[in-house]
């Protein structure tokens, strides 16, 4: 796992969100009776190219003026990959840092289908 994406899985953790890497820069967030309920995919160079395209009159003295502007896009980034990790209501959540924007895909959870006797035909 390379630094930034070892460093921001850190923070999440440290921010009770439970990931689990499962391979090639995805993680598994921790899940509701053993399925996960999002996977985050993280690569520095898409991360690195996420962070410098935020503007700096986005992000300046947001976090206050002590806060470097590497800092703050660091922050605020941190604050967003969380949101959309917790902010999904059923399925599975994607969340995918793609160097332009962090993009979020939902799956539909399964229908319920009323109880009883069902087969297939062709």
């Amino acid at each position: 796992m390379d630094h930034l994406a070892q460093r921001i899985i850190a923070d999440l953790r440290r921010n009770g969100v439970a990931l689990d890497e499962v391979g090639d820069g995805w993680f598994a967030a921790d899940s509701r009776a053993g399925v996960p309920e999002a996977f985050l995919h993280l690569v520095d160079d898409d991360v690195e190219r996420y962070l410098r395209g935020m503007s700096a009159e986005d992000v300046a003295g947001v976090f206050g003026p002590d806060v470097t502007l590497a800092d703050a896009r660091y922050r605020l980034a941190l604050i967003h990959l969380e949101e959309h990790l917790l902010s999904h209501h059923g399925g599975i959540r994607y969340v995918i840092v793609d160097g332009e924007e962090i993009r979020a895909f939902d799956t539909a959870p399964p229908p319920s289908l009323p109880a009883g006797d069902y087969y297939w035909t062709a």
